[in-house]
């Protein structure tokens, strides 16, 4: 007879043991899944890296050197963290916070060392979702360079207002950007798109001299350059009620923004264009055979690239504006012109617009700009012997200075000693004082020489200096043996015909053209040669033949 409560006993003691054994497993199994954890999160610590998209796949640096132009930095956070300091050096004065599976955070700091790289340690942060110093990155609105490049940013300093409040930031598809405050000034930087999560959130610039950041928030776009917090909130058409603001607003739509390339916002060498603070990453998309930058002053320049005897032409943000059938030449006067291969000259502006040139374009004597002007006047002292004087200053009412020469001879047999433009009087601009010769035209008999006299001005202009006697001399650069000698400027090659035959001093030393037109622009001059060959001569003395 089987004894009912053995039984039982038995059932109830397995049961026990069962439970026992399955704690045993199920403690085993969180402890190896804790130490699991804790190997991962040490892992994290000790091998953290950020990955940059390349386009196909990604890469991961090593020494965390990072940073391509067409890259993207890749982040996994939640929380950001903005800073007072100024975004320049190698900081952009913000911080990026992910959290870790032990319930702290990993900061993530962008930096900028000769390349950029991420900057990553662990790092404690009490009730993160309540600090008022920790915005969450879910609240931004998502921006990439499509929407950036769409049109203009218009903003202002949020906290001040100061003579850099108010600026508008341009963004183009290549990844670089122009800022040009209110008062004209511009700064050429390159610009990093920041990926959270996965998604396109937040713009990184860097300038020549100094780190920015955009985003987009609830209230419109934010976001930090240099030492200035800028933001666009009320600064638009329709939410500006400040009539500063809306002056400011009005100014910078109407601002003649440049996109000309300023010497010295990159690197140029090796056929490629770099950061000059980044100088391991190429911003042009193809190496150009040769690459160098044209230009007359150190505002206003392009790019002009050959890649297989073929020329290419950029502009300071680097956007290709060759024109669509290509060009032969480019030449730099007062605006850029370029011979085209239908063998026409057009000028060219900074978004690659041609437009029709038939004529020469001149500067009227008297005409002044924005730079010191000043004046040269030959004097008649007797018979024999005059002197030059000049008188300095801005505009045409306010000459600063004087100055003239001590009695010089009338070349000899001389009847008539003129400037170049076949004038006792000719009004020349600093703006190209570089370019400037020193040209007399005397005239013998009907035929014409021309001279050159050393320069006789100071160029440092100072309110109320009193007349200056220089000594000059004279240098014979052609014989009086020429039927026509002229240029209209000071800073223009010397027209000239001997025999029929015509050329450009000091281009050329004796006439080789049958017919020869003024230069147009400055750049390119029509020539017929006396075995009938026509072509384009362009300012650097190249031809180019039809």
């Amino acid at each position: 007879m089987v004894n009912i409560n053995n039984v039982g006993s038995n059932q109830n003691t397995g049961i026990k043991e069962m439970k026992k054994n399955m704690l045993l497993i199920l403690g085993g199994f969180v402890g190896i899944l804790i130490l699991f954890l804790a190997i991962y999160s040490q892992w994290c610590k000790n091998n953290r890296e950020t990955t940059i998209s390349e386009g196909e796949g990604s890469i991961s640096s090593e020494n965390k050197k990072i940073f391509a132009q067409n890259d993207t930095v890749n982040l996994n956070a939640e929380y950001f963290k903005i800073y007072g300091d100024n975004a320049s050096g190698d900081s952009f004065a913000i911080e990026f916070y992910e959290p870790e599976p032990t319930g702290d955070f990993y900061a993530h700091m962008i930096q900028l060392k000769g390349s950029l790289y991420v900057k990553t340690i662990p790092k404690i942060v009490y009730d993160i979702a309540n600090s008022r110093h920790h915005t969450p990155i879910a609240d931004l609105i998502p921006i990439n360079i499509d929407s950036l490049s769409k049109k203009p940013i218009y903003l202002r300093n949020k906290f001040s207002n100061d003579e850099e409040t108010y600026i508008v930031l341009e963004v183009v598809q290549n990844k670089l950007a122009r800022m040009t405050y209110e008062f004209g000034i511009q700064n050429t930087g390159i610009c990093i798109p920041v990926h959270f999560n996965g998604k396109p959130t937040m713009m990184f610039f860097i300038f020549n001299n100094m780190n920015g950041y955009l985003m987009k928030t609830r209230d419109g776009w934010e976001g930090k350059i240099g030492a200035t917090t800028f933001t666009s909130e009320y600064f638009e058409e329709t939410t500006i009620f400040l009539p500063r603001d809306m002056t400011a607003f009005q100014n910078l739509k109407l601002l003649e923004r440049s996109f000309y390339y300023e010497a010295g916002d990159f690197v140029i060498e090796k056929g490629q264009v770099y950061s000059r603070r980044i100088l391991n990453k190429p911003l042009l998309k193809t190496t150009m055979d040769t690459l160098y930058s044209v230009g007359k002053t150190h505002y206003k320049n392009l790019i002009v690239g050959e890649k297989n005897n073929k020329k290419y032409l950029f502009n300071g943000l680097l956007q290709d504006i060759t024109p669509p059938d290509g060009f032969r030449a480019i030449g730099n006067g007062e605006i850029f012109s370029v011979l085209a291969n239908d063998n026409k000259v057009y000028s060219i502006n900074d978004i690659g617009t041609l437009s029709k040139m038939d004529n020469l374009e001149k500067m009227k004597e008297g005409d002044t700009d924005e730079y010191h002007n000043y004046q040269y006047e030959i004097k008649e002292r007797n018979e024999t012997s005059f002197y030059i004087t000049c008188k300095g200053g801005y505009g045409t009412n306010s000459l600063l200075e004087t100055y003239r020469t001590t009695p010089i001879s009338k070349l000899g047999l001389a009847q008539e000693v003129t400037f170049v433009n076949n004038k006792k009087r000719i009004r020349v601009s600093t703006r190209n004082i570089y370019e400037i010769h020193n040209y007399l035209v005397a005239e013998v008999n009907g035929f014409y020489g021309l001279y050159e006299f050393d320069n006789i001005v100071n160029y440092n202009f100072e309110e109320g200096m009193e007349e200056v006697v220089v000594n000059t001399e004279l240098t014979s650069l052609l014989p009086n043996k020429y039927t026509q000698m002229y240029a209209h400027e000071m800073t223009q090659l010397v027209f000239f015909e001997k025999k029929g035959l015509k050329g450009y001093f000091p281009l050329h030393a004796r006439g080789r053209y049958k017919e020869l037109s003024p230069f147009i622009n400055n750049a390119f001059a029509r020539f017929t040669l006396p075995d009938g060959k026509k072509g384009w001569l362009q300012h650097n003395g190249k031809e180019y033949f039809d």
